[in-house]
């Protein structure tokens, strides 16, 4: 059984824009409109099936603007982005009320409306008259929502209990302006650490509407399995889409229960590491220093006083965040650390959208991180030149007051591209002089990408052949010696992993009695095709 939960309007150019730049409205400015792309949120109770979708949209006087049908698959949750319009800005927009009309299979229907205005100063914007924060998360049976005494709010979830994951965002109208009745909220859930990933990469999506009865209060919703054990291990980020406001986001950790699969310490397995050779060396002194540090104050030697914070300069995907965390635990294991924790946040989850609101939400994660390592990704974001309208600043303050407060309580790692962060660490002299120690992390090489691949290969038992292994020598040869903004080092090898075995699973399915070694050897038209795609996506 389909359902459409809700249906969501922005705009974009020719093509729909990736999912971490849509801003939802309901108004929209003539002059600065092209396309208008309708977001529809489809609930499907039962197997993953063909439907076909119909959208007919009425211009203000009435007559038929557009009319399109199309088939889609539609999984359990599923988003489908249909757009109208024209490239030229404006030109075939009217001012006024336009009525659109969805429907699924002919039978499940949904109707909305957008306006049209010509003068910005009439497009109401809720993001104006409404403050969202503060994303939480709890657990729950499925299709239970506990009253809000009775939530436990937590980030660290076991799989083998966990039915519903639930999240509750506050809000406080702003002063000055008239108070929405209800808002439209969409939110998906990604099974990634990555806080903007792209449109097609969610785990679950879903859509509703809330009615706001009071100026502050808080809006809770959550999704989930009827059985326990159904969300697989690893990190996740909920991205919360209030109609016409920023999004905001959440992290949680689904993991599995200790007791049943020992793991081993990833700090023993550093050596495994593919590359990062200059990186290693300098967590082996750290190490070292750090052993030797203890073992001056065991015998009442006085230390000699070495900061723990690190920056970690570098292009995306050479494994900075993998090595952090190893950083974390071994310190851990060592007793300058009172647990192995790493809390990864970014610029979002730090900077607030109101004066105090950046504090507030800084000594949450600092809060959080204690006995831990907080890990910065971009923190040059924090410090915006010439912007006094920033709140970056403040997260920064509220940091270095922390880190001084709490010398010895937690650890301090701020990360991002080389220069950005030698500017941010010499913009401000408290950040100078509490990181003193910067390790950088080098692209990787052409042989060190295809050893990353082989690695993945051997792990999910999977052989290349002659000819396919050569093509990825020359790819990777190739990507290197061209490197564009784009580059992305280790996860291009896994993108192009993910892309190989896609293609194999796509040659496979219409062959009769696979076989084992069917599915363990990757031939040369899986790479041939695999890597086209790779190259189109990084091309984008």
């Amino acid at each position: 059984m389909l359902t459409i939960e809700n249906v969501f309007t922005y705009t974009g150019e020719q093509q729909a824009p990736f999912l971490k730049n849509r801003e939802y409205h309901t108004s929209f400015v003539r002059s600065e409109t092209s396309f208008i792309y309708f977001d529809i949120f489809i609930q499907n109770s039962n197997a993953p099936c063909e439907a076909t979708i119909h959208l007919r949209v009425t211009q203000p006087d009435g007559a038929l603007f557009y009319d399109y049908s199309g088939n889609y698959s539609i999984n359990t949750s599923s988003v489908i982005a249909i757009g109208c319009g024209n490239a030229a800005k404006g030109s075939v927009w009217s001012e006024g009320l336009y009525h659109f009309e969805i429907t699924a299979d002919s039978s499940v229907r949904f109707q909305g409306i957008f306006r049209i205005e010509n003068h910005a100063c009439y497009v109401q914007n809720v993001s104006n008259r409404l403050s969202i924060a503060n994303v939480k998360t709890f657990a729950s049976s499925s299709g239970i929502l506990p009253d809000p005494p009775l939530r436990k709010y937590q980030d660290h979830f076991s799989s083998s209990s966990l039915e519903a994951i639930n999240m509750e965002i506050s809000y406080a109208k702003n002063q000055g302006t008239s108070f929405p009745d209800s808002v439209d909220i969409a939110y998906f859930i990604f099974d990634t650490a990555s806080a903007d990933p792209q449109a097609s990469d969610y785990f679950a999506a879903h859509a509703l509407h809330s009615e706001l009865s009071f100026p502050t209060g808080q809006i809770a919703f959550g999704c989930g399995f009827r059985n326990p054990g159904s969300w697989h291990a690893g990190q996740y980020t909920v991205k919360i889409i209030v109609a016409g406001h920023p999004p905001v986001y959440g992290k949680f950790t689904v993991e599995e229960d200790k007791t049943e699969q020992p793991t081993e310490k990833p700090v023993e397995n550093i050596d495994n590491i593919i590359g990062l050779a200059s990186v290693k060396e300098e967590i082996e002194s750290m190490i070292s220093l750090a052993k030797i540090q203890m073992l001056r104050a065991k015998k009442g030697l006085s230390s000699i006083p070495v900061t723990k914070h690190l920056v970690f300069t570098g292009n995306p995907g050479t494994g900075k965040t993998t090595i952090a965390r190893i950083i974390a635990e071994k310190y851990c294991e060592l007793g300058l650390l009172k647990t192995g924790k790493l809390v990864e946040v970014q610029r979002s989850d730090l900077v607030g959208q109101y004066i105090g609101h950046t504090a507030i939400k800084t000594q949450e994660k600092i809060k959080e991180a204690q006995g831990g390592v907080l890990f910065i990704d971009e923190a040059y974001t924090l410090s915006k030149a010439d912007d006094g309208r920033d709140f970056g600043q403040e997260a920064i303050d509220t940091l270095l007051l922390e880190m001084e407060n709490h010398r010895d309580d937690f650890m301090v790692i701020v990360a991002g591209y080389p220069d950005p962060m030698k500017r941010f660490i010499n913009s401000n002299p408290g950040l100078k002089s509490r990181f003193s120690k910067t390790i950088y992390f080098p692209d990787y090489s052409a042989e060190e990408l295809a050893a990353i691949l082989l690695k993945m290969c051997e792990k999910y038992s999977l052989r290349l052949s002659q000819d396919a292994y050569y093509l990825i020598t020359r790819f990777f040869d190739y990507m290197v010696t061209h490197k564009t903004e784009n580059f992305a080092n280790a996860r291009l090898s896994r993108t192009l992993m993910e892309a190989i075995f896609t293609q194999q699973a796509l040659r496979l399915a219409g062959k009769q009695n696979v076989t084992n070694a069917d599915m363990e050897l990757i031939i040369e038209e899986d790479v041939i095709i695999a890597i086209n795609k790779v190259v189109e996506e990084f091309s984008d």
